[in-house]
């Protein structure tokens, strides 16, 4: 990517990006292509919880608790 960056050349520069296209299309299994920008507030007596771009956090639902020992802060 970086040498197609660096091309003025527009004919080599698109064999540049077209040899990084195949190398990403034969050896990748999969490609993300946008990130969300949700954004979670969990209380702190919520256990067992994940968040992250590319996980849908009800993935895990079943290993999530509830903390009745942690006391709510006002």
């Amino acid at each position: 990517m970086d040498e197609g960056l660096k091309e003025t050349d527009q004919a080599k520069r698109k064999e540049i990006y077209q040899k990084w296209a195949k190398l990403a299309n034969d050896e990748l299994p999969y490609m993300f292509l946008n990130q969300g920008k949700e954004m979670y507030a969990v209380s702190g007596r919520v256990k067992n919880i994940t968040f992250g771009p590319y996980k849908d956090w009800t993935m895990d639902i079943h290993k999530v608790e509830l903390d009745n020992n942690v006391a709510a802060k006002k």
